[in-house]
């Protein structure tokens, strides 16, 4: 019996109980197990959190009794960085509330200016029947080793390495960069750059692995940005900046620079204006561009921003299983992550291109 599957059966029935799909009883067991393609005894397992808070009762000869008044209710702390106002410029979230209050439980959203929160504020987790971390980078071991030792359910998007032991939802970016890298090479592209920096401890590490990785199969040379040392606990534009001063002083661009991350305005305000000496030849790709006017630039290459709303609902979905079934294993879920370009990729053009230490004329 797969124990993820009584889990789901029993937060969809509870989705059901509350929209009024039922009226006064529950179908039979066997009907259940029918309409859910499973065996009887994963259905009677699914019940038994719903029969232990007497939302259901067992009748004899009478079935299962739905007593509405009985249904779960209580308050998710949704923790974000800076503001709402901020989280919801960079995710949009608003659906994710919507959910969360359809499903009978109100959110109190706890704003962080760092994301290292201290020891001493771990408390304010305590009053919640369960957390919901927007990012990762909220969910050191610490902190979630702490909402284990106190009971509290949570559930992270975005997984975090140095704890592995987590409920996560995370976008396979890895195999998207793997999709569009082997786009560049059917252009003619062979030195590629990636920027991919993040604020989750060990997670440069890992991206940096994967990326040799990925170059190793695809036959591609390691170029001067692949041993960059990034810092977690700077900020993705910080970065960003750094690398692109490191590419320029070491006159070691190469054909293209994927830069994972959304090209801020700090760091686009450098590109406009020079400032690095980016060749006219290197093509550069982001996910986003703060534009002065409808105007790209030649050498700008977008993707699509995915959409978080699957992201937050998957999420959700784990958090609302931990509720009702907190004995099942973790749960980790990748999500595919489509490649979408506003254009085709140019043709390579290496001619000017910076490398190997030399200023190419």
């Amino acid at each position: 019996m797969s124990v993820v599957k009584y889990a789901d059966i029993t937060v969809d029935l509870d989705r059901r109980v509350r929209k009024g799909e039922f009226h006064g009883k529950l179908p039979s067991t066997r009907d259940l197990a029918r309409e859910y393609g499973v065996s009887k005894q994963t259905v009677t397992t699914a019940l038994k959190p719903h029969l232990r808070t007497e939302l259901l009762t067992s009748e004899r000869r009478g079935g299962m009794v739905i007593h509405p008044e009985k249904l779960r209710t209580g308050t998710i702390a949704v923790v974000g960085w800076y503001s709402e106002k901020k989280l919801m410029e960079y995710m949009p979230c608003d659906h994710l509330f919507d959910r969360i209050v359809a499903d009978g439980f109100s959110y109190v959203f706890l704003a962080f200016r760092d994301t290292r929160i201290p020891a001493s504020q771990l408390h304010l987790f305590s009053s919640f029947d369960a957390v919901f971390f927007a990012c990762s980078s909220f969910c050191q071991q610490r902190i979630a080793e702490q909402l284990e030792r106190d009971g509290i359910p949570f559930v992270s998007c975005g997984f975090c390495p140095t704890y592995l032991n987590l409920n996560y939802v995370e976008f396979d970016s890895l195999r998207t960069l793997r999709e569009l890298t082997e786009k560049l090479v059917d252009a003619g592209y062979r030195r590629i750059g990636l920027c991919f920096p993040s604020n989750r401890n060990g997670y440069n590490d890992m991206i940096r692995r994967k990326w040799k990785q990925i170059k190793k199969e695809l036959s591609l040379p390691e170029v001067d940005g692949d041993f960059f040392p990034y810092r977690w606990f700077v900020t993705q534009e910080e970065n960003m900046i750094e690398y692109t001063r490191r590419m320029a002083k070491r006159f070691s661009w190469p054909e293209v620079v994927i830069y994972w991350h959304p090209i801020r305005p700090g760091l686009y305000a450098r590109m406009k204006n020079d400032l690095d000496g980016i060749p006219e030849s290197t093509l550069l790709i982001s996910r986003e561009i703060p534009l002065a006017d409808p105007y790209l630039p030649e050498r700008f290459l977008l993707f699509e921003y995915p959409d978080h709303s699957e992201y937050f609902f998957a999420a959700w979905e784990i958090l609302r299983k931990r509720l009702f079934t907190p004995e099942i294993p973790s749960e980790q879920v990748w999500l595919r992550q489509k490649l979408v370009l506003h254009r085709n990729i140019p043709a390579c053009s290496a001619a000017g291109v910076q490398e190997s230490g030399v200023r190419k004329q």
